[in-house]
């Protein structure tokens, strides 16, 4: 591994796509569902984490998404432990891996449901 000023220099690329990132999100268009926003409002979390889940088995090696709604507990794990940076919308937050992803201009979070079970959806971002 290369060291750059007492730093990686993984470290120093990673810090140079988050700060592209965060100029990126000053023209972000975050867009809710109506279903998706009474859903929020329900379970009093304003809230929407977008994780980034890694499968590594000997034969497949899966990459995803998973968005969700946060414990409390959580988002403050999220931020301080993992540095998840905060987008602030009209209806709540929106905490973002600092791993590079394709952030369209246009986000839209939905709310898809199962029978019984939610999640939710997002149109706009991707691995």
């Amino acid at each position: 591994m290369v060291m750059f000023c007492g730093k990686s220099l993984r470290g120093a690329v990673q810090m140079d796509i988050i700060k592209k990132t965060l100029m990126k999100e000053s023209y972000m268009t975050i867009h809710y569902t109506p279903e998706l926003i009474e859903f929020m409002d329900k379970k009093k979390n304003h809230t929407i984490l977008v994780e980034l889940v890694e499968i590594n088995n000997t034969d497949v090696e899966v990459v995803d998404l998973h968005i969700y709604l946060p414990h409390p507990n959580q988002k403050e794990k999220f931020l301080k432990e993992k540095r998840y940076r905060t987008v602030t919308t009209e209806v709540g937050e929106v905490l973002l891996p600092p791993y590079p992803l394709k952030i369209d201009e246009e986000i839209t979070f939905e709310l898809k449901k199962f029978w019984v079970f939610a999640s939710v959806r997002c149109k706009g971002i991707k691995i």
